[in-house]
C-alpha cells in the first residue's frame, strides 16, 4: 500500500530574495502606470480600434483580447473602465502584469505604423 506524499515545506524566502521579488513588483508597477498613461492620451479611434481587436482576440486564437478590451475601454469610458482596471490588478496581479505588457507592445507596433501627426491616405492633408 503507498502512502500519500507528504506536504512539501518550502523554505522561507531569503531577504535577498524578497528584496529581488519587490523590486521586481515595483518596475512593473512603474511599467503598468506607463502604459496607463499612454493608454489615456489615446484618441477615441484608437479606442475603437483596441475594442475590436479586443473582441478578434476572444474569437480567434492568439491575440489577447481581455487586455486590448480593457485598454480601449480605458480610453472611450474612462470613469467606469478605472475601476474595472484597479479590481483586475488587485484580483489577477499577474495577468494584469503581463496584459499591460501585450497592450504597451500593441501601442508600439500601432505608433510605428501609424505615427501621429500623419496626413491621411488619400492625401487630403489639412
Amino acid at each position: 500500500m503507498t502512502h500519500p506524499a507528504e506536504p512539501s515545506r518550502q523554505e522561507p524566502a531569503s531577504k535577498d530574495s524578497r528584496k529581488a521579488l519587490i523590486k521586481i513588483a515595483h518596475v512593473d508597477e512603474q511599467a503598468a502606470e506607463s502604459t496607463r498613461r499612454r493608454i489615456r492620451k489615446l484618441p477615441p479611434e484608437v479606442g475603437a480600434v483596441l475594442i475590436g481587436a479586443g473582441i478578434v482576440g476572444f474569437i480567434l486564437p492568439g491575440p489577447i483580447g481581455t487586455p486590448l478590451l480593457l485598454a480601449g475601454g480605458l480610453v472611450l469610458i474612462p470613469r467606469a473602465f478605472n475601476k474595472i482596471d484597479g479590481w483586475v490588478q488587485r484580483t489577477f496581479p499577474k495577468s494584469y502584469g503581463v496584459g499591460m505588457k501585450y497592450v504597451d507592445r500593441f501601442l508600439d507596433d500601432f505608433e510605428r505604423r501609424y505615427p501621429p501627426g500623419d496626413p491621411p491616405p488619400n492625401g487630403n492633408a489639412p
